[in-house]
């Protein structure tokens, strides 16, 4: 499969035909980001708001695969569309708790209260379990933290895998 660094739109090209010309590329981290001319700021969006920019700029999205973008981690964009963070972001954060010596839950419950899912994995000894929200419909976040290692790993389970 052929993969661009950006997506131009107005018109729909791989390359830039103008500088005031919106695209999308895939960011360092592997998340989409938008910018509406050359000029611009960036700014990271869910894969919702890009279908949305897509349809503002007048074309009918069917079934985007934004894999096209070299450096895009659909892994990754799925943590930045349920949550608005990067995944690195989440596990920095939850590391840094746990190294302090500081309770990760009440920080995790308030920043991702009806999406969280803390499961076992691997050895019990080795993983703290805590259970949030069990929803068998939605896709949940899915926070793993290594105590013996002291990692963090973040990924989403999407409703059909679960």
């Amino acid at each position: 499969m052929k993969r661009y660094s950006a997506i131009y739109l107005k018109p729909l090209t791989s390359e830039p035909q103008n500088d005031s010309q919106p695209f999308f590329y895939a960011s360092g981290n592997g998340t989409l980001v938008y910018r509406e001319n050359e000029s611009a700021a960036p700014k990271k969006v869910t894969t919702k708001e890009a279908e949305e920019i897509i349809k503002d700029c007048g074309y009918i999205p069917v079934s985007i695969d934004w894999s096209v973008l070299i450096g895009f981690d659909k892994e990754k964009q799925k943590v930045f569309d349920l949550t608005g963070r990067s995944p690195e972001e989440i596990e920095e954060t939850v590391e840094l708790y746990e190294r302090l010596g500081i309770s990760v839950v009440p920080w995790i419950t308030t920043e991702f209260p009806n999406i969280t899912k803390w499961l076992v994995e691997g050895k019990e000894e080795d993983f703290r379990s805590f259970q949030g929200r069990d929803r068998e419909d939605e896709d949940c976040l899915v926070i793993f933290y290594n105590v013996e290692e002291k990692y963090a790993k973040v990924k989403v389970l999407t409703k059909e895998k679960q």
